[in-house]
């Protein structure tokens, strides 16, 4: 078995070319293909014993009555080779997060986050036998903040701009030396912005959704203030949360609030018991009947 203890410390948590790691005397040999690899083994001494596999070496011709034996690595070995490829670590730390970000905004029951904490683990593997760069890794992390922000707002702004762009130079930058292939990037890059756009915030906007139907007759009715609201925020009027707003004094959570007026599926309102001026309550009047 080979022993790499003069080696360890420039290979920890690094990936080495060829060149390099025979320069790091990692590998003595470095062969393009299997049966020039063969050839190169021709005059060395394994185990007492010295290898006989090329007649010829200018170029290499194998000899006639080799025997070559083929070892396949285990389940174990080849499941560690898949996860610690660039492609696949940067697979799972994207779908990680995101799964992690849908079950924030999402009402279930947990599923979504167990899978993405059991893939965040599986790129834990690779994350630590890859060469990662900090600023590649915490470029992801602020892409998953930013599209949050946006998620949370209702609607993509400044914030997916800015998150759109950190996923693109974090999801080039995480590894040093080596970088998933371009398809994988594509792939991954694109579906989590189609999640982040379109994915996410429609599962967002059907959990909050209100029935709109006599919305009009919630004009005059009494609720209560669910956060604060300055000027917009979030209320709870007969047993439905709606998206509100008041001026010009803020309103804080769990104050008594009184619908006054109707704008799409914005509600104004005042704090309970507010006297309107004449103007407002004409506007109210007025509002009342449109709808």
């Amino acid at each position: 078995e080979p022993v790499f203890q003069a080696t360890a410390a420039p290979l920890r948590n690094r990936t080495v070319g060829p060149d390099e790691a025979r320069r790091l005397g990692v590998v003595d040999i470095v062969a393009p293909t299997l049966s020039d690899f063969i050839g190169r083994l021709d005059g060395r001494e394994v185990k007492g014993r010295t290898l006989a596999t090329a007649q010829s070496k200018a170029p290499f011709v194998l000899r006639d009555d080799l025997d070559i034996r083929f070892r396949n690595p285990g389940l174990l070995d080849r499941t560690l080779h898949g996860l610690g490829s660039p492609s696949a670590t940067y697979f799972f730390v994207v779908a990680g997060l995101l799964l992690l970000l849908f079950e924030f905004f999402s009402a279930g029951i947990g599923i979504a986050a167990a899978t993405g904490a059991l893939c965040l683990a599986l790129s834990a593997y690779g994350l630590g036998t890859l060469d990662t760069s900090p600023l590649g890794l915490g470029l992801v992390l602020l892409a998953t903040v930013a599209f949050g922000v946006d998620i949370q707002a209702g609607s993509p702004r400044f914030w997916t701009g800015v998150g759109t762009v950190a996923l693109v130079l974090g999801s080039l930058t995480m590894f040093e030396g080596r970088r998933p292939g371009w398809l994988a990037l594509a792939l991954v890059t694109a579906g989590a912005l189609l999640a982040v756009l379109f994915g996410i915030p429609s599962t967002v906007r059907t959990r909050f959704s209100t029935p709109t139907i006599g919305r009009e007759d919630l004009v005059g009715a009494v609720g209560t203030a669910v956060t604060s609201i300055d000027p917009e925020g979030t209320i709870e009027v007969r047993g439905a949360p709606w998206r509100a707003r008041t001026f010009p004094k803020p309103i804080g959570p769990g104050e008594r609030v009184e619908v006054v007026a109707i704008e799409g599926l914005l509600l104004e309102v005042v704090p309970e018991g507010t006297e309107l001026e004449p103007s407002r309550a004409e506007k109210r009047q007025t509002r009342r009947s449109e709808s």
